[in-house]
Parts: structure tokens; sequence; C-alpha cells
């Protein structure tokens, strides 16, 4: 498994989906999500790309909501 210091400072789609075991389309769903951490990149086709760091601090927050469930 990989370390999070593996993957890019910025993720793509492709990143995500890999860390998650999800397919791209769900992770274009999962990015439609307030307060999901994700940037449009103008110019690019509107092309997403997600944070390292803050997806990663996302994923702790979202674990820790469903152990308090």
């Amino acid at each position: 498994m990989k370390e999070k210091t593996d993957y890019p400072l910025v993720l793509k789609v492709s990143h995500v989906s890999e860390i998650l075991g999800l397919t791209n389309h769900a992770v274009y769903e999962l990015i439609k999500r307030k307060g999901f951490p994700v940037m449009i990149i103008s110019g690019s086709k509107g092309a997403k790309r997600i944070p390292r760091d803050l997806f990663f601090n996302w994923l702790d927050d979202q674990a820790k909501i469903a152990k308090e469930a």
C-alpha cells in the first residue's frame, strides 16, 4: 500500500480512484459533494485536481464521522 507522500501534491481523479477503490465516475460524483477539496483548472477543459494534503485530511474527517455514527 502506498503512503500519502508517494502521491503528487496535486492529485488527479485517477489517483483518488486508486486510493478509494472507486471508479473515476464515482469520484466525479464525490467531487460534487459540499466540502470535498477540489480545484477546477480553467483553460484546461475544467480539469479537476485535488490537493493531496487536503484530500487526506478530508478522508480522515470522513472516517471520524463514520466511526461516530
